[in-house]
């Protein structure tokens, strides 16, 4: 039989978190709300979700839970580009105020083999994220790909994640397994061999983005939102959202 006690505390705990969720959802915003006022009450909610967590018996599902994202995107590296689509990606992205994600943005990388992947290994031991999105440009390619794979001279890596049902009923995205040999794939290869050496079950996936035009830059931002809610699901969602 379940000791009543833990009952009440896991009802606590779930009320607390419920009241969490709401206050960040509303952003608790009046006219008369200071800012110190409501970074109070967001403290005492937070320690009072996180004190009933160990002794807990019925943890909250992890899709109650915000799932904290890292997106990264590159820089230009030739003089006729005045942008690169990675990077012109993750700005549309980032004026989405809807998306019920913690997202944290590693843009404009520079393009190179060794700085890219320090910067972002870095960012990710320090943010721990549950998923990673590495984007970068392919000029010539006219959809979204998600790359399977990378390769560091002989050593192939491949993502846990199942790209099949992330693209499902998508028309503007595809799965490529040639990550493009270049700055891309070095980074892709670096961040996949990172989390398998530190055991890490953060998922992760590269995605190269075409040069965003007027024609299909609403596409690519629809077909990627839905993505990163394939992601955080699991599972594959009918587009139209």
């Amino acid at each position: 039989m379940i000791n009543p006690t833990i009952i009440a505390y896991n009802l606590l705990f779930v009320i607390c978190y419920l009241l969490f969720v709401i206050s960040i959802r509303n952003d608790l915003t009046t006219e008369n709300a200071e800012n110190t006022e409501r970074d109070e009450y967001r403290t005492m909610l937070t320690d009072l979700i996180l004190l009933p967590i160990s002794h807990s018996p019925f943890p909250i599902p992890q899709s109650f839970m915000m799932t904290k994202f890292l997106l990264t995107s590159f820089d230009t590296w030739q003089s006729h580009q005045k942008s690169n689509s990675s990077d012109d990606l993750l700005a549309r992205i980032s004026q989405i105020k809807s998306l019920p994600y913690s997202l944290t943005f590693l843009r404009k990388l520079p393009v190179d083999a060794e700085c890219a992947p320090n910067l972002a290994i870095a960012q990710i031991n320090q943010l721990q994220p549950d998923t990673i999105i590495c984007c970068g440009m392919a000029e010539s390619r006219q959809k979204l790909t998600l790359e399977s794979c990378a390769c560091c001279d002989t050593d192939m890596l491949k993502t846990t994640v199942n790209l099949e049902p992330l693209i499902a009923d998508l028309a503007t995205t595809e799965i490529s397994h040639e990550a493009g040999k270049y700055v891309c794939e070095a980074l892709y290869y670096a961040v996949l061999k990172h989390l398998a050496d530190s055991q890490f079950s953060t998922k992760c996936i590269f995605v190269h983005v075409p040069i965003l035009t007027s024609e299909n830059a609403d596409k690519i931002v629809a077909d990627f939102s839905l993505i990163m809610r394939r992601l955080t699901a699991g599972t594959s969602e009918k587009p139209g959202f």
